[in-house]
């Protein structure tokens, strides 16, 4: 039975694929944002670095997407951002990475499109400073939520590679009844 599902399933999207062009879509963007963490412990090693630390929130998102109608698509990918606070010697840093599905819906405007994203994610810690012990800490792998809206100018064009301009919000759930929010801007390619 698994054969037979995965024999129909290549057939629709050869079909798919080669029925007309730009079925198959690829992005990459760089990001920065605002993460709100939800656990007071997170708050904790960040404000124990010092009282005005150096920030750099950056982070990269990748993703492939299937036109399924002009108006819209299945998007897949991943996603990893860097949160590091550091001052001197002491850090407090955060890798937060993630993976995704959802729609895009391009509601005739051009290229704007919005859309939502379920994704699985987990948060890893790197602490060390003059308060706490040296330490890495690894979150639950949480499942959320990812709302965006975005300008794609590739969406209409027939030139192979054009700019993707969006806002996101991002929240998951890291355990212990905790939940990590994210509020970001990024900008990348289309192809």
């Amino acid at each position: 039975m698994r054969k037979i599902v995965c024999l129909f399933l290549l057939v629709i999207f050869s079909n798919v694929l080669w029925a007309k062009s730009n079925v198959v879509g690829v992005d990459a963007a760089l990001f920065t944002g605002l993460p709100f963490y939800g656990s007071s412990e997170v708050k904790s090693y960040n404000s124990n670095v010092s009282n005005n630390p150096n920030r750099i929130v950056a982070g990269l998102q990748a993703q492939i997407s299937f036109r399924l109608i002009e108006q819209l698509k299945l998007a897949t990918g991943s996603s990893v951002s860097c949160d590091f606070n550091w001052n001197g010697s002491d850090y407090s840093n955060h890798l937060d990475y993630d993976f995704f599905f959802g729609v895009k819906v391009y509601p005739c405007l051009k290229g704007f499109n919005f859309g939502v994203y379920y994704l699985l994610g987990q948060r890893a810690d790197f602490i060390n400073n003059s308060v706490d012990r040296k330490q890495n800490l690894l979150s639950a792998w949480g499942n959320g939520f990812k709302i965006f809206a975005e300008y794609d100018f590739h969406h209409e064009s027939k030139k192979t590679t054009l700019p993707v301009v969006g806002l996101f919000y991002k929240y998951i759930p890291r355990g212990n009844k905790t939940y990590d929010n994210y509020l970001g801007l990024y900008a990348g390619l289309s192809f």
